[in-house]
């Protein structure tokens, strides 16, 4: 409510021609999960589909971030090389169009949503997935 009042005071106060921005009603946050096992066949290209058919896009955040070296170590539960190797391989297999890296932690999400199907991490227990639809749900990993 301070919010809306505040916007209506600033667009009264000022004489130039003021943007009105749409204030959308929050929603109950919906907690969408994922099974380490379905993360970790996601990343190594075991599962390369989703359910309706819809290829994966495996975003992941740059190989020297403190970031990726822990998602390696406490989700796939590889060493950072290993994923690295098995990321490498990939790519020089052709299926360079399969994996995609971000290189600032804050823009995951973004890129997530430019692609159905995309998924990325965020950090440890954070992914977001891009579900087709135009919508970027986020997600917690479980074991």
């Amino acid at each position: 409510m301070k919010l809306i009042l505040f916007t209506l005071l600033l667009m009264l106060s000022t004489s130039s021609i003021a943007e009105i921005v749409a204030i959308k009603n929050p929603v109950p946050e919906i907690n969408y999960t994922l099974t380490r096992t379905e993360v970790v066949w996601m990343y190594t290209m075991k599962t390369r589909f989703w359910d309706d058919g819809t290829k994966i896009t495996v975003f992941y955040l740059d190989r020297e971030s403190k970031a990726h070296k822990e998602f390696c170590e406490k989700v796939l539960n590889i060493k950072p090389e290993k994923f690295n190797l098995l990321l490498d391989t990939k790519l020089n297999a052709g299926n360079a169009g399969s994996f995609r890296v971000v290189k600032k932690q804050n823009d995951v999400a973004y890129q997530v949503s430019l692609v159905d199907g995309a998924i990325g991490y965020y950090n440890n227990n954070t992914l977001f997935v891009n579900d087709g639809d135009g919508h970027v749900k986020t997600f917690t990993i479980i074991d």
